[in-house]
């Protein structure tokens, strides 16, 4: 049981893939369908820099103590750590397809101030944004 959660909690937290594939032994497609129904309410509204958790919450009509835990479960990530990377995840796509200033990356991924994306993007990737650029295209 141990194992399947955690097979299942890598499978929907694979952000960088999209939602990924469901695993073989996975029959549960309520999960599978939550988790499309949460990754699709963030990708629409990735550049607004006012969506938030309870905003989240209200579009999966949800309690927010029911939506944490359920999407805790899931993913093992708390619902704004997972709208963060989601955020970042879709900066460092802008990064690599477009010739954008990071300034412009940081508004619409969803980042109200530049120094505050910079700051969270070089905690998850390592590295700052335009440095991500440089190593993508050399």
């Amino acid at each position: 049981i141990l194992a399947n959660r955690a097979l299942l909690r890598r499978a929907y937290a694979g952000l960088e893939d999209g939602v990924g594939q469901v695993p073989p032994d996975c029959h549960n497609t309520r999960d599978w369908k939550f988790m499309a129904s949460v990754r699709e309410c963030v990708m629409k509204n990735i550049d607004n820099p006012g969506f938030c958790v309870d905003m989240l919450c209200g579009m999966q009509n949800m309690s927010r103590t029911g939506f944490f835990n359920k999407l805790k479960a899931l993913t093992g990530h708390a619902p704004a750590d997972y709208i963060r990377s989601m955020r970042l995840q879709y900066a460092a796509q802008l990064l690599r397809e477009k010739d954008c200033s990071i300034t412009e990356i940081s508004d619409d991924s969803g980042f109200s101030d530049v120094r505050y994306f910079r700051e969270v993007f070089r905690k998850y990737y390592g590295m700052s944004p335009s440095e991500y650029r440089n190593s993508m295209r050399g």
